[in-house]
């Protein structure tokens, strides 16, 4: 997947090692979601770790290189965002508590309300600065293939209108 290369390239650029807190809360989450997903598939933890060989903490270390690329990405998506004043704007965050409202059912103002209870404002602009920042690195970056080649950034997206011809050629759907 493009986001997922663009962010490992990321993860590659920061030299410095992410800050712990930023790797042991990704870590935190990532078990989490990892153990509700067995859950929802009926697997008992216990079961899975001692099919596999492992215990809770080697299990917990499985991820934890996934988590440091993570952070270390949100790092480098953070300097983008500053770097090139990506500024999250008061309609981002309506747009946002929309998104969020409608997935919820809730009206707009009790997801704001919730939000602002629990600080979690800030956090909020930093995810959305964060997806700014990819979307701009998207139509910004050049892309090359593994030798170098410049690839063209509408078929990697694909945002191509081209429709190739031999795809009308056979219609099977006179049936």
């Amino acid at each position: 997947m493009l986001v997922e290369r663009i962010t490992d390239a990321l993860a590659e650029l920061v030299d410095i090692d992410a800050p712990e807190v930023m790797v042991a809360s990704d870590l935190q989450n990532r078990v989490q979601n990892t153990i509700q997903q067995f859950q929802a598939q009926g697997i008992a933890l216990d079961q899975w770790l001692s099919a596999t060989g492992q215990d809770t903490n080697a299990f917990i270390e499985s991820m934890r290189g996934q988590s440091q690329k993570a952070a270390k990405a949100d790092l480098a998506l953070r300097a983008v965002a500053l770097a090139e004043g990506l500024e999250v704007t008061s309609d981002d965050l309506d747009l946002e508590f929309q998104r969020v409202a409608m997935q919820v059912g809730q009206k707009v103002t009790q997801v704001r309300k919730a939000y602002e209870k629990n600080d979690a404002i800030p956090d909020l602009s930093a995810q959305i600065a964060k997806s700014k920042a990819l979307d701009w690195l998207l139509h910004n970056v050049a892309m090359v293939d593994p030798d170098g080649n410049a690839l063209d950034r509408d078929t990697v997206l694909g945002h191509s209108d081209h429709d190739h011809d031999h795809d009308h050629d056979h219609d099977h759907d006179h049936d």
